[in-house]
Parts: structure tokens; C-alpha cells; sequence
């Protein structure tokens, strides 16, 4: 869902990839389902699932995060200079943002977390590469 979902921007009108967008994306996108077949069947369940969380009238954070991205959107392209002013009120609120396990995040939930800070210079990522945790490990003991 990462690749179908997580794929959402301003560019993509908010919208997920659709079959055939996911099926002529690299397999290096999703190592995992490297096969056609295999990635056919991730798109099967990724509908399955949307039609469930509909039918219970769930979101999920991915849809939660678009919702915001939408807003923000029409926040800054309105007409209005009160929706406007309201969307830089809102990026001025955070100056820096701190984001642990960044090779967790999709690159649309990054592209958010961006657009909150006023300043790109306020944002850090975190991440631990898998070489030095056991160093950490020794260091954290002593």
C-alpha cells in the first residue's frame, strides 16, 4: 500500500496509483513482488482492503494524510486572502519537526511533514543503519 498510496502528491491530484500505474512501476519500487503475477495480487488486496475500510466507515493514516494534504492545498490556492493567511498561520506553528525511522515514512507523508514547517531547514530525520546498531548496543552499556 506504500507504493499504491504513498504515491499521492499535488502532481497526482491526491489520487492512488491504479492498476496499471503500479503494475508498469520498477519492481525495485517493491522488491518483494518482483513478479507481475505477485504484484497483481498486492493490487487485489489493496482493493479489498479499500472496500473494507469503506464499508466501516474507517480511514486509515494514509487517508487521514491526504485529507490533510488536500486542505492545505486549498488553503493555498484559494481566492481568499483569509485562507491564505490561514495556511502560513499554520506552517509558522511548527518550527522543527523530529522524525525518527524516516526509511519508515511513504514519500507523501514526508512531502507533509515538509509543507508544516515553515522552514525546510526545521525538519530532521532520524534513522539507525542496520551496520551500526550493535555498536550503538556496546556504547548504550557502558
Amino acid at each position: 500500500m506504500g507504493v499504491i498510496k504513498g504515491s499521492i502528491s499535488l502532481a497526482t491530484n491526491f489520487e492512488p496509483l491504479s492498476r496499471k500505474e503500479y503494475l508498469e512501476k520498477r519492481w525495485r519500487v517493491a522488491p518483494n513482488f518482483a513478479t507481475e503475477r505477485e504484484r497483481d495480487a498486492v493490487f487485489d488486496i489493496y482493493e479489498w482492503y479499500e472496500r473494507a475500510k469503506k464499508k466501516r466507515g474507517d480511514i486509515d493514516q494514509a487517508d487521514r494524510m491526504i485529507k490533510v494534504m488536500k486542505a492545505f492545498e486549498t488553503f493555498k490556492s484559494s481566492d481568499t486572502k483569509e485562507d491564505r493567511n490561514f495556511e502560513k498561520k499554520i506552517r509558522r506553528v511548527l518550527d522543527e519537526i523530529y522524525v525518527d525511522e524516516v526509511q519508515d515514512q511513504r514519500a507523501s507523508e514526508i512531502g507533509m511533514l515538509l509543507r508544516l514547517v515553515g522552514c525546510p531547514w526545521g525538519i530532521h530525520f532520524g534513522i539507525i543503519f542496520p551496520i551500526f546498531y550493535p555498536l550503538l548496543l556496546v556504547l548504550a552499556s557502558h
